[in-house]
C-alpha cells in the first residue's frame, strides 16, 4: 500500500487516497455548475452519494433489482428451459408520511398466470398476502430505527417481504418458452405499489457446479454451508455440488425498462444485527392480551397449579409498576367444572413476575388480561417443580375465494345418506369490524360461502349460498410464516348428503378458510363417561377418544399444498357454553317413561351444588340429617300453603332389625314410630313454614333424610327420581316429543353396582326417517351412540323399597337432539351390554319460563257456616 493511504474496513476497497481527490473535484464541479447553471446539482450529488458514501451507512446491505407489479397489464418473465420452480419475493411500498403503527396488517393480492409458447394459460390463481412493517434498532450504535430493506432516495418504506413458491413439476411446464405473468389484483389504500423479485433455480452440469464453488468467495461459501455439520473447508465434492445446486438466481422480466416495466433498487439487509422494536424480550410461555385468551385443561383428578405472569411492556418491569404511566394488567382466572360449576379469581398485579397458586378440581381454566402478559404453568411432582405449559392444538384449513374453489369427495355406505361437516373461518377476524351499529358496537360484515353438490360425473345437482357472520376469535390464531394472525371463530355447516351426491365444491366471495369431515351413518359415537366430559383425558392410555367427525382431505390436496393454499390454525379448548336461564334456575325439568318396561324404583341420587334454589324442586330434594342432635332448619313450601307435610326417609344396613324413632320440634314431642325394613318413607305431621329446630332420636344407626328444607348448612343434597330398571334382556324404549326447533338434550342418570375395573356399556338409538332437505344445518344429530361408563365408587345411590338399598356407582350421560330434527314425535331405545343391570333416569331440561298448573284446595275456617 502506498504511503499516506489508509484502507477503511467495510467500504469494499474504497481508499481515502483517491476519495479525497474526488471530493475536491466534486467541489469544483459544484462551483462551476452553480455559476454556469448548466448541470443539475442535486442529481450529481445524489448519484455520487448513492455510489460512494451510502455504503458507509449499512455496508451489509445488498442491492436487489425489483419490479413494480402493474394493475392493468402483465409483468412477464420468460423462464429458462426445464425450470421446475420459481421463487417470488414481494414487498408492499408505503409512503413515508402515512407509515402505520408496527404490526398493523398490510394486505395485497397478487394474480399470476403460467402460459406456454402459444399463449395458452396452463395455470392461474391469486395469492392473498398479509405483511407488516417491522422496525429494528442497533443497541450498540444507538442508530435510528430502520427496516430490513429500504430505498435510497425514494420516500417509500417497503413492508416485510413475503415469499411465494410456484412449483411446475406437476403442471407439465418443463418445456421451453414457458412464461410467468404477474400483476396486482388488489391492495390496501395505504399501499402505493407492490414490488416483486423473481428467482429461478437453473440446472447446471455437475462439473460446472464444482467450478462455481471454487470461484465463490469465502463469505459465500460460509453462508451456503451454515446449516452443515462441517465447515466449508471439510465438505466433500458431492456436498459442494448440492449446495451450489440450491442457489436461487434473479431473473429480469421481458421488455424495456421504462416502457414495459418499472424497476427500483432495493437495499436488502441480509443479516440484521439488531433488535426488533415490536419484539419484546420475554421468557417462554403463553401470550395473553385483550384479544387473546388462554385455556388450560385440568385433569379429572385435579391438579395444583402455580402461575407465573410477566409483563410484555417494559414500563411495567420491576416493583415500581404501580407508579408507571402504563396501567397494571388486570388478570382474571375462571375455572369451569362439571355441569354449571364455576369459580373466578381476579389476580392483583404484584410486579414482574406476579405469582398465583391454587389447587383446582377437574375442568377447564380460562385466563384473560387487558394488557399483554405471558404466563408459565408449573406443578409439583415428587417435591420437584415441573413446567406444564400446554401445547396448542392445530387444524389444517384450505383457502378459498372467488376464483379458487375446493372440492371434497363424498363416500357412501350402501346408498345411505352420509353426514358431512364443513368448518368455515375468516382470516384477519378482528381487523375490520364495522363501527356502524347503534351505540358504536362493533359488527362484522357478512361473508358468503357458495356450495355446489355434484354427481359422480361432476354435473351440478344443487347449489346455493350461505351468508355467514364470522366474529373474531379470542382463542384461535392463524399461522402465516412466523406470524400468528387473527382469525374468526369457526362456523360449522352440516349436511346429510344423499347417495347420488359424489362431490361438494366450495368457494366464497372473499378469502375464507375451510376444512371438512364426515362419519359413517351407521357408526355409533363412542363416548367414555366421565373421561370425555373433561377437556383433559387423564385416564387409561388404552382408552382413545373417538372423534365425532373424521377429517377429510380435499381432492388434489397435494396440488393445493404446493399452491400454498393450506394454512394451519392454532386451536384451544373452549369453555362450556353457559345458559343463563339454567344457571338462574329458570327451566322445566321433565321425565320420560318407557312404553313397555315400566319396572323400577324411586332412587336418591347426589345433587350438584348450585347457587340457586328452585321452589319447584323442594318436594324432590332431600337433605341428610344427623340423629340425636338439635338441627335448626328452615321449612318452606313450593306454593302458597301455610303448612307443609314433609317426608322423612330412612335407610339401614340391617333390614330385619326393628328400631324406633322420636322426632321433637322446638323442644316439644312431634312424631314417634316403630320401623323395620331396609328403607322406607314416612309422612310427618303438618309443619308451619319458617325456622324450626328439629331433633331426631333413633335407637340404632340409620341414615335419615328430609325434604322441604332450605338454607340448610349441610353440604350434600339428594334428588328423588323414579328410575327404570335396565337389564340385558329388557331394553327400554321411550317416546320422545321434541318441543322446540332448537337443540334439546336427553339426559341419562345411570346408577349401577360398583364393578371396577369393568365398565358399563349402554347403546342408545334415535329412530327417525330423514328426508329432504339435506341441509345445511347448524348441527346434525348423531342417531347412534354408545356410552362406556366407568365404575366409580362415587355413591351412594339409595334405592327405596328394594332388597338392594344402595348402589356404589352413578354417572350422567347426554344424548343431544340437534336442530336438524324438526319438532315432533320420535322414539329412543336403550339397550345394555354385559351381565350387570342398572337403573336409568331419563329426563330433559328446557331453559326458560314455562306455565305450571297448581291445584289448591280452599279449607273452610271453623267459624264459617255452610
Amino acid at each position: 500500500m502506498k504511503q499516506g493511504s489508509i484502507r477503511i474496513s467495510g467500504i469494499n476497497g474504497v481508499v481515502i487516497s483517491w476519495i479525497l481527490p474526488l471530493l475536491i473535484w466534486a467541489g469544483l464541479c459544484c462551483v462551476m455548475a452553480a455559476q454556469c447553471h448548466c448541470v443539475e446539482l442535486p442529481g450529481i450529488i445524489r448519484k455520487f452519494d448513492e455510489k460512494y458514501f451510502h455504503p458507509l451507512k449499512h455496508p451489509e446491505a445488498k442491492i436487489s433489482i425489483c419490479y413494480q407489479l402493474p394493475t392493468e397489464r402483465w409483468l412477464t418473465f420468460k423462464l429458462p428451459p426445464a425450470t421446475d420452480a420459481v421463487k417470488l419475493v414481494t414487498n408492499a411500498n408505503i409512503p413515508q408520511d402515512v407509515v402505520p403503527e408496527p404490526d398493523t396488517p398490510v394486505l395485497y393480492q397478487m394474480e399470476y398466470q403460467i402460459v406456454d409458447n402459444k399463449g395458452r394459460v396452463l395455470k392461474s390463481g391469486t395469492y392473498e398476502k398479509r405483511s407488516k412493517i417491522t422496525w429494528f434498532t442497533d443497541g450498540i450504535k444507538q442508530s435510528d430505527p430502520f427496516t430490513a430493506s429500504y430505498y435510497f432516495s425514494e420516500p417509500l418504506v417497503p413492508a416485510d417481504g413475503r415469499v411465494t413458491i410456484l412449483n411446475f413439476q406437476k403442471q407439465g411446464t418443463l418445456e421451453k418458452n414457458i412464461r410467468v405473468r404477474l400483476r396486482l389484483a388488489g391492495k390496501d389504500t395505504i399501499v402505493s405499489s407492490v414490488m416483486v423479485r423473481l428467482y429461478h433455480n437453473p440446472s447446471s452440469p455437475e462439473q460446472k457446479l464444482i467450478r462455481l464453488w471454487n470461484r465463490s468467495s469465502r463469505a459465500k461459501k460460509e453462508f451456503l454451508a451454515r446449516s452443515n455439520v462441517y465447515t466449508q473447508d471439510f465438505l466433500t465434492e458431492q456436498e459442494q455440488r448440492n449446495l451450489m445446486r440450491n442457489i436461487w438466481r434473479p431473473l429480469a422480466p421481458e421488455g424495456l425498462a421504462g416502457n414495459d416495466y418499472t424497476h427500483r433498487k432495493l437495499y436488502v439487509i441480509k443479516e440484521v444485527d439488531g433488535t426488533s422494536l415490536s419484539q419484546e424480550n420475554f421468557p417462554e410461555g403463553l401470550r395473553i392480551d385483550y384479544h387473546l385468551r388462554r385455556t388450560i385443561p385440568v385433569p379429572e383428578q385435579g391438579l395444583g397449579i402455580s402461575f407465573i405472569f410477566r409483563a410484555l411492556n417494559s414500563g411495567l418491569k420491576g416493583d415500581d409498576a404501580g407508579v408507571s404511566n402504563i396501567p397494571a394488567p388486570h388478570i382474571r382466572l375462571k375455572w369451569f367444572g362439571k355441569g354449571i360449576t364455576s369459580s373466578a379469581w381476579d389476580i392483583p398485579w404484584q410486579g414482574d413476575p406476579t405469582r398465583f397458586s391454587h389447587a383446582f378440581s377437574g375442568g377447564l381454566i380460562e385466563l384473560s388480561s387487558d394488557r399483554p402478559v405471558t404466563v408459565q404453568l408449573f406443578t409439583k411432582k415428587n417435591e420437584q417443580s415441573i413446567e406444564i405449559t400446554p401445547q396448542t392444538l392445530v387444524s389444517r384449513t384450505i383457502l378459498v375465494n372467488s376464483t379458487q374453489s375446493v372440492t371434497y369427495r363424498i363416500s357412501h355406505v350402501k346408498q345411505l345418506a352420509t353426514p358431512f361437516r364443513v368448518g368455515i373461518r375468516k382470516p384477519s377476524g378482528p381487523g375490520r369490524p364495522d363501527i356502524s351499529s347503534q351505540h358504536g358496537a362493533a359488527t362484522y360484515p357478512p361473508s358468503t360461502l357458495h356450495y355446489d353438490l355434484l354427481d359422480k360425473s361432476g354435473n351440478k345437482i344443487h347449489g346455493d349460498q350461505v351468508s355467514l357472520v364470522l366474529p373474531a376469535s379470542v382463542y384461535d390464531r392463524l399461522i402465516d410464516g412466523q406470524d400468528h394472525l387473527p382469525v374468526s371463530d369457526p362456523h360449522d355447516l352440516h349436511f346429510n348428503l344423499p347417495h347420488n351426491v359424489s362431490f361438494i365444491r366450495l368457494k366464497s366471495s372473499e378469502p375464507l378458510l375451510v376444512n371438512a369431515g364426515n362419519r359413517s351413518p351407521n357408526m355409533a359415537k363412542l363416548t367414555h363417561v366421565p373421561e370425555e366430559y373433561f377437556k383433559s383425558q387423564a385416564h387409561d392410555p388404552d382408552i382413545q377418544k373417538q372423534p365425532t367427525w373424521f377429517p377429510l382431505k380435499p381432492v388434489n390436496y397435494n396440488q393445493l399444498f404446493e399452491d400454498q393454499r393450506v394454512y394451519i390454525v392454532l386451536l384451544q379448548h373452549r369453555p362450556p357454553e353457559t345458559v343463563p336461564d339454567i344457571e338462574a334456575g329458570r327451566f322445566q325439568w321433565e321425565a320420560f317413561k318407557p312404553e313397555k318396561n315400566t319396572a323400577g324404583h324411586f332412587i336418591l341420587m347426589p345433587a350438584q351444588k348450585k347457587e340457586y334454589q328452585r321452589d319447584a324442586a323442594l318436594v324432590s330434594t332431600y337433605i341428610p340429617l344427623s340423629a340425636n342432635i338439635k338441627i335448626p332448619v328452615n321449612i318452606k313450601s313450593n306454593g302458597l300453603r301455610r303448612t307443609i307435610t314433609p317426608q322423612l326417609l330412612f335407610f339401614q344396613k340391617e333390614p330385619d332389625t326393628p328400631f324406633s324413632i322420636r322426632v321433637s320440634r322446638n323442644g316439644m314431642p312431634y312424631f314417634t314410630a316403630q320401623l323395620v325394613g331396609p328403607s322406607g318413607r314416612l309422612y310427618l305431621p303438618s309443619l308451619s313454614k319458617g325456622p324450626q329446630v328439629l331433633e331426631l332420636n333413633t335407637s340404632k344407626n340409620v341414615d335419615l333424610m328430609m325434604n322441604q328444607i332450605t338454607n340448610f348448612p349441610g353440604e350434600y343434597q339428594f334428588h328423588k327420581r323414579f328410575a327404570h330398571r335396565l337389564t340385558p334382556d329388557n331394553p327400554i324404549s321411550i317416546p320422545y316429543i321434541k318441543q322446540t326447533a332448537d337443540e334439546e338434550t336427553l339426559s341419562l342418570a345411570v346408577a349401577f353396582p360398583f364393578i371396577a375395573p369393568q365398565r358399563l356399556k349402554i347403546s342408545a338409538t334415535l329412530h327417525c326417517s330423514r328426508s329432504a332437505p339435506w341441509g345445511p344445518f347448524k348441527k346434525l344429530t348423531i342417531q347412534h351412540r354408545t356410552f362406556s361408563i366407568r365404575s366409580d365408587n362415587n355413591g351412594p345411590v339409595y334405592i327405596l323399597n328394594s332388597s338392594q338399598p344402595m348402589m356404589g356407582s352413578w354417572h350422567r350421560c347426554f344424548f343431544p337432539i340437534r336442530s336438524d330434527l324438526k319438532p315432533g314425535k320420535y322414539r329412543i331405545s336403550l339397550s345394555l351390554d354385559g351381565k350387570e343391570s342398572a337403573y336409568v333416569v331419563l329426563y330433559r331440561v328446557l331453559p326458560g319460563l314455562y306455565s305450571q298448573q297448581k291445584l289448591l284446595k280452599e279449607a273452610r275456617q271453623p267459624h264459617e257456616k255452610l
